[in-house]
């Protein structure tokens, strides 16, 4: 877990942790599913608890579809308690795709 002094670095420490494997769906070997966690300390300084800026948090879950060998559609769900006190926590929903050549 990488940790600073937290001054002047506004991060104090950082810390993940996922889990990844392969599809649970029968016939679907090239397939893999994941999720992850993070926790993004903060330090003390002044300016960030004047701007009411805390620890952060995110989980995110992913399914990798391949579609082909070198095609792959990935959705994601993703849920932020962001480090902004003010700000409310957010589910975000995503997909991408990647074309190996």
């Amino acid at each position: 877990m990488p940790k600073t002094d937290g001054n002047p670095n506004p991060i104090r420490w950082f810390a993940n942790l996922s889990l990844v494997g392969t599809s649970p769906i029968r016939d679907r070997g090239n397939d893999t599913i994941g999720i992850g966690y993070y926790h993004l300390g903060v330090s003390d300084l002044p300016i960030l608890t004047l701007h009411g800026i805390g620890a952060e948090d995110g989980v995110e879950l992913f399914y990798n579809v391949a579609v082909t060998p070198w095609f792959h559609v990935t959705p994601d769900v993703q849920i932020l308690d962001p480090a902004q006190s003010h700000t409310a926590t957010a589910l975000l929903v995503g997909i991408r795709a990647r074309l190996s050549f």
